[in-house]
């Protein structure tokens, strides 16, 4: 990120910083450095960024800068977006006044992410934060870009969110079997939305693939990197992949009873 100014002082005392774990607490202020001019970061590959910071911070693996950045997540304070492939970041509330450089200015440095999505960013926002707190407004606004940063004519991003309808909507009992099963528990609203998609007849399938694939290879080197999230395994139907766990026998997956909603 290019010189700018941070206030330390309001940083710490961020009520989501506040209700981060403590282990996760001090990561934030250095951690924060990867956004680029406009608070953002690609975060595709853990192992990239763990090289960026790894040579101040020996003692830090892959995995728990992994943990660390879900805790960000769940927090409120890192929104995390995909686009083509590719999974982004970005600090919410950077574009408060003092924390970025002047939108006339960024221009100087290259952007390390996509625009963020409005419409997503604030419904992440919103689900972080109860309508009930006094700040809640304040939070929202702080935390959305600001107006005039963006070309007015330049059409948005894709949106992240799918919309359902409701005679669509599938057993909630189905999903919470998928996350428990699922390794990689990354931004569980859009996995919930992505889920909303896929066919009651075709859960045990799901399930299935989600089992076999915990046995692979791929999902099981350097710690899961290589696991999809769980909206890009829904959404890309990877269930129907051909997955190989290494051997020559298929595991037995017991699958469970799934009400279907009438």
């Amino acid at each position: 990120m290019p010189p700018h100014l941070i206030q330390f002082e309001a940083m710490w005392a961020s009520q989501k910083i506040a209700q981060c774990a403590a282990w996760a607490q001090p990561e934030y202020a250095w951690l924060y450095g990867l956004g680029d001019v406009n608070g953002s970061f690609e975060m595709t590959n853990v192992l990239v960024l763990w090289g960026k910071v790894a040579p101040i911070r020996k003692d830090l693996t892959v995995e728990r800068l992994r943990q660390i950045l879900d805790e960000f997540h769940d927090k409120g304070l890192l929104f995390i977006w995909e686009v083509d492939g590719r999974s982004y970041g970005h600090w919410t509330g950077s574009n408060r006044p003092g924390r970025l450089l002047p939108f006339s200015q960024r221009r100087r440095y290259r952007a390390a992410a996509p625009q963020v999505p409005k419409r997503a960013l604030k419904s992440y926002l919103e689900s972080r934060l109860p309508s009930t707190c006094p700040r809640h407004d304040a939070f929202l606004r702080d935390s959305m870009p600001c107006p005039g940063q963006e070309k007015e004519k330049e059409k948005e991003k894709e949106e992240l969110s799918v919309r359902v309808s409701p005679s669509a909507q599938p057993s909630l009992v189905g999903f919470e079997h998928f996350w428990k099963l699922y390794p990689r528990k990354v931004d569980r609203q859009r996995a919930l939305r992505a889920w909303k998609k896929v066919r009651t007849e075709e859960y045990p399938l799901v399930f299935a693939a989600v089992e076999r694939a915990g046995q692979s290879e791929q999902w099981r080197k350097d710690t899961g990197q290589f696991i999809p999230y769980p909206s890009t395994f829904l959404i890309g139907r990877r269930w129907e992949d051909q997955i190989s766990t290494g051997t020559n026998t298929m595991k037995e997956v017991e699958i469970p009873e799934i009400e279907v909603p009438t």
